[in-house]
Parts: structure tokens; C-alpha cells; sequence
């Protein structure tokens, strides 16, 4: 399944590329505001079950996850906007404005960072064993 985000917490899946499904969003017509989703990845939960995590906001931190592309749960905080996640080793990790998260149970919480000197993400990967953020 591919997933898709953007403006308004726009969200869409797709089985092949072409067809998009599952098309909602918070805010219609949204801008560059808190709605906004910049990213998603995808990765296991504790139990080795498929998850998808995507990460915004723009003055708060949003993060969004599904398991079907349909049902979505989100977790806000005050800390500010999330610009890139990845996974990788077991764990989602995140970062934008100055800061950064993890989790290590397929987004039911959230902690401490994983690296320090963090500034304005804008996107993550994770490959060869490394988280690169840049």
C-alpha cells in the first residue's frame, strides 16, 4: 500500500501508484498551517503489524498513524512541526523545528530524541544502519 499527505492533513492510499483511495482531509483547502502533513513513512508496530506514520504542524507537532488507510489516530504537541520520519531498527523516528522524537512501538509513544543538534528538518532516511536527516 502506498500513502500520500499534504495540505489540509490531506490522506490517500493506493494499492498500485495509479488508483488513489481513502481521500480525506481535516481542513479543505489547507495552507502551510497546523493541519499540514509534510511526510510519511512506513514500519512495524511492537507486534510486527504493517503502520504508517506521518508527521506536520507548523507552530505544533502532529503526527497521524494508520494501520489500513482508513482509521486514523493522531497525537498533537506543543514542541513544534515534525518535517521528515523514517524507519528503521525498530524504531519511527522524527525531526523538524529544532527538535526530534522516537518511537519504539509503532507510534504508541513517543520519546526522548535519538540524536541531538537538531535544526529545520525537511526530511529522513534510514539506510546501511544510520538515520540521516537532513
Amino acid at each position: 500500500m502506498f500513502v500520500a499527505v499534504g495540505y489540509g492533513g490531506r490522506r490517500l492510499t493506493s494499492t498500485d501508484g495509479v488508483n488513489w483511495q481513502n481521500d480525506a482531509s481535516d481542513a479543505a483547502n489547507g495552507g502551510d498551517d497546523d493541519n499540514l502533513l509534510r511526510d510519511v513513512c512506513v514500519g512495524r508496530d511492537a507486534a510486527g503489524a504493517r503502520v504508517f506514520l506521518a508527521v506536520g504542524g507548523s507552530s505544533i507537532g502532529r503526527m497521524k498513524r494508520t494501520y489500513d488507510g482508513t482509521s486514523w489516530d493522531q497525537h498533537v504537541d506543543n514542541d513544534g512541526w515534525l518535517g521528515g520520519c523514517a524507519y528503521g531498527n525498530g524504531m519511527f523516528v522524527a525531526a523538524g523545528s529544532s527538535r526530534s522524537i522516537r518511537s519504539v512501538d509503532g507510534g504508541d509513544t513517543l520519546s526522548d530524541p535519538p540524536f541531538q543538534y537538531v535544526w529545520q528538518i525537511r526530511d529522513m532516511a534510514f539506510g546501511e544502519g544510520v538515520f540521516v536527516a537532513v
